[in-house]
């Protein structure tokens, strides 16, 4: 095959010379463009649901703490919870994989390893 002869599409004999694409030319390439958008978009899809799942996260844990805080320090008649349940979340909180995580968290933020 030769360049510039008719042998080529003629899709390709329009680069280069100036002429606009045919319209069969311009469906595929609009197509190929959505193709590539299909990964970046699940991509973005994931990256958003761990989001919401984190802040998810991140908001019971909060209740959960408030709820363990305030049986240590509100007043005894509006305690509603027994001690088995409340040793239970002393465990989850202070469990050592859970501890590890926010003593790691805490101490990047307390102790900040950038300044000298």
């Amino acid at each position: 095959m030769t360049v510039g002869t008719g042998s080529q599409p003629p899709d390709f004999g329009a680069i280069g010379n100036g002429q606009t694409p045919s319209a069969s030319a311009t469906r595929l390439a609009e197509a190929e463009a959505k193709n590539l958008m299909g990964p970046k978009k699940v991509r973005t899809t994931i990256h958003t649901l761990t989001i919401i799942v984190l802040w998810f996260g991140a908001a019971i844990l909060l209740c959960i703490f408030a709820v363990r805080a305030w049986h240590l320090i509100g007043p005894m008649s509006w305690r509603w919870l027994p001690a088995e349940e409340l040793q239970s979340i002393d465990k989850m909180l202070f469990s050592s994989a859970f501890g590890g995580i926010v003593i790691k968290y805490i101490g990047d933020i307390l102790f900040d390893k950038k300044s000298p």
